[in-house]
């Protein structure tokens, strides 16, 4: 057995009318969000890797600070990372290499790369 990290990517949807008297200044409507999470496993290969993060609950509902409902739901797995090592302090986790056309300039490839939601967009996720 070996030590994998396992990139997934899981889908929040906001549902409902929001409360008018819950919303703020940071109520914005957005509906759908994404997020990556990398998990650790240990498994005999790739493919076992994905399965068993993949695995990892049924989906997730919760109110928000407007009232409405957010679901969180497994959308897919992205990517998966063997360790060659065994995992302490400073193990390196997960490595991706990526590339983009030359011409875009370093900040717009990061913007796009890495761009996050902001503190203010994160409200609508925020539990009630």
């Amino acid at each position: 057995m070996d030590w994998y990290s396992v990139k997934l990517l899981y889908q929040y949807t906001v549902t409902g009318e929001p409360d008018p008297i819950l919303t703020d200044e940071f109520f914005h409507g957005r509906t759908e969000f994404y997020e990556e999470r990398i998990v650790l496993v240990s498994a005999g290969s790739y493919e076992d890797a994905f399965q068993a993060a993949e695995d990892s609950g049924p989906a997730e509902e919760y109110t928000n600070k407007y009232g409405q409902k957010v679901t969180i739901e497994f959308y897919d797995a992205i990517d998966c990372f063997r360790f060659y090592e065994q995992p302490r302090t400073r193990t390196e986790v997960y490595s991706a290499i990526f590339s983009d056309d030359a011409h875009v300039g370093m900040e717009s490839l990061i913007d796009r790369r890495y761009g996050r939601c902001t503190a203010e967009e994160m409200h609508m996720l925020r539990h009630q």
